[in-house]
């Protein structure tokens, strides 16, 4: 397919080319691009450029797997999302209402710090959020065994 390509970085078009080049699709977020740019090659002969670019659509709705987590003080869990479309490589940004109870330590990765009742939310660079809420608890007791000495 013949086509005017535009290289884009963070959503702005970096590069725009004057000219048709042709691609090739060969899966979902995978092209192989011609263009009529040439090298010379080892043999000094002019040969077109190819670049396979592996790119991925930016995600449009966002949500979290869970409507809420539970939690124990001192506990680290992974929260999990769903982008859709499915395909999408977009890494959200993760914050805490009230970072004190629960806050992200990295990643998507939730540390329970004291008890309480947070939201937290993932935003996509589009802006859409989604929001769940997080509850900590204290940590049950155990019980020790007692021993009793006999005499």
């Amino acid at each position: 397919m013949k086509k005017r390509i535009c290289i884009v970085a963070l959503g702005v078009c970096l590069l725009t080319s004057s000219f048709y080049c042709s691609t090739t699709a060969y899966a979902a977020s995978e092209e192989l691009i011609t263009t009529p740019l040439a090298e010379e090659d080892f043999s000094h002969q002019l040969s077109p450029r190819m670049t396979r670019i592996k790119s991925a659509p930016r995600a449009v709705s966002i949500k979290f797997r869970r409507s809420k987590y539970i939690l124990k003080i001192g506990q680290k869990k992974r929260i999990n999302i769903t982008l859709r479309p499915s395909i999408a490589k977009e890494k959200p940004i993760y914050d805490s209402e009230k970072p004190e109870i629960a806050d992200f330590i990295y990643g998507n990765t939730l540390q329970a710090r004291q008890t309480g009742t947070t939201y937290i939310t993932a935003t996509l660079s589009n802006g859409k959020k989604a929001r769940c809420k997080i509850i900590v608890r204290k940590k049950k007791k155990t019980k020790q065994p007692t021993t009793r000495e006999t005499a």
